[in-house]
């Protein structure tokens, strides 16, 4: 799918990038800016939202639909739909480039690679640290309770099966490296390719999405991934023993230390 829509704003996304990159050759020139006026057509949130339904019925009838195209238009609109329940956008959730692409922007982050950065760089200092795997199911397992229903992860075998229920928005890795998103009672979504840490950064992302409290249960990594993807330190009080000690290794200012 290629609307006349999408060439425009793809057309006037280039010129940005362009004239960001190369302020001197965009000086001003009347004749030059005239014309690059006419070519560039501004481009409202509310043509942006009627070319994402329409885009949204075309998922939904089974035809094919560009995932890049999604992105763009989500990024367009996303201040001015940010009250719209994310159960709206739930069509579009299963693929991994609409997915990350909307996470990242909830995160504060110019793009998901990084944010996946930023925790791959936390998790090799965890590793160096306190000689353990560099993986966010390593961090994972140092800071919660052994419990089943204290994991913001899981993996897909029988004795995690009665954790599908649960307290706030987790995944599900499953044994085919697709991983199952529970964001409320009635809405889940899987997405293939997906990696735990992937995965973890995504349930952050679902909590900001839905605007609601870290679950108790999950609090401590939420808190971790928090602390490291955005630079905000979780609550102090709310810190447990090893979460203050895990940050005062990977994430200096996180953990109030100077």
């Amino acid at each position: 799918m290629s609307s006349a829509f999408i060439r425009k704003l793809t057309t006037r996304m280039k010129v940005q990038r362009h004239r960001q990159k190369h302020p001197k050759r965009c000086l001003p020139n009347k004749e030059v800016a005239a014309s690059t006026k006419v070519d560039i057509p501004e481009i409202s949130v509310e043509d942006a939202l009627r070319e994402l339904a329409e885009m949204t019925r075309t998922m939904q009838a089974g035809l094919p639909f560009d995932h890049q195209h999604v992105d763009i238009l989500l990024s367009l609109t996303f201040n001015s739909r940010k009250s719209i329940p994310i159960d709206v956008l739930q069509p579009f959730m299963c693929h991994k480039t609409v997915l990350s692409g909307e996470v990242a922007r909830w995160l504060h982050s110019a793009s998901f690679s990084t944010l996946l950065k930023k925790l791959t760089d936390a998790l090799d200092k965890f590793a160096n640290a306190f000689q353990e795997k560099a993986a966010i199911l390593s961090v994972q397992e140092f800071l919660s309770r052994r419990s089943v229903m204290s994991r913001l992860i899981l993996k897909d075998d029988c004795s995690n099966r009665a954790a599908k229920k649960l307290l706030g928005p987790h995944c599900l890795l499953h044994l085919d490296q697709s991983v199952q998103f529970t964001f409320s009672a009635t809405s889940q979504v899987t997405v293939k390719d997906v990696s735990p840490e992937e995965g973890a950064i995504i349930c952050l992302g679902f909590y900001f999405m839905r605007d609601i409290s870290y679950p108790a249960a999950y609090g401590q990594l939420l808190g971790f991934l928090q602390s490291v993807l955005l630079n905000d330190s979780f609550s102090h009080n709310l810190q447990s023993v090893k979460l203050r000690n895990l940050l005062e290794k990977v994430c200096y200012k996180s953990a109030g230390v100077v």
